[in-house]
């Protein structure tokens, strides 16, 4: 099994902090991201899914995972793209379906910090590609 490095850098572009140098935290991660599409830091969170299941997975800044959910979604199939607000909010782009009731359905869902189903909303048939959260808790498709 592969680890994954996470490294989180702070690069100065100012003159001044150049010299500093890049400020690096580096932690080894227990969890195989061979296949899937790279995790995404935000908001103190390392959020990863996977393309082929409606799983998500978050782990803290010590690399420690905290929450790994199914999707409480009827026939979710995938997830395309996640992201943690500043409050711990998690949004999800993702699809559901095709069943035999018709075709799949795009969706965003909203969870709360534990990962649970708070509010979903189908887009179909527009599909979110990447979602993401201002710092006012605005999510941007």
């Amino acid at each position: 099994m592969r680890n994954l490095v996470v490294m989180f850098s702070i690069l100065a572009t100012a003159g001044a902090l150049s010299a500093l140098g890049p400020a690096v935290q580096e932690k080894v991660l227990s969890e195989s991201f061979v296949n899937r599409p790279i995790p995404r830091w935000t908001n103190g969170t390392l959020i990863a899914w996977d393309f082929h299941t409606p799983v998500i997975s978050l782990f803290n800044s010590s690399g420690h995972l905290v929450v790994r959910k199914r999707l409480a979604i009827p026939e979710a199939t995938n997830v395309l793209n996640a992201a943690v607000s500043e409050t711990g909010k998690i949004a999800v782009s993702g699809v559901a379906g095709p069943s035999k009731n018709g075709p799949g359905s795009a969706f965003i869902a909203w969870l709360d910090s534990s990962g649970d189903l708070e509010r979903i909303v189908r887009t179909s048939p527009f599909a979110p590609r990447m979602v993401a959260f201002g710092s006012n808790g605005t999510l941007w498709v």
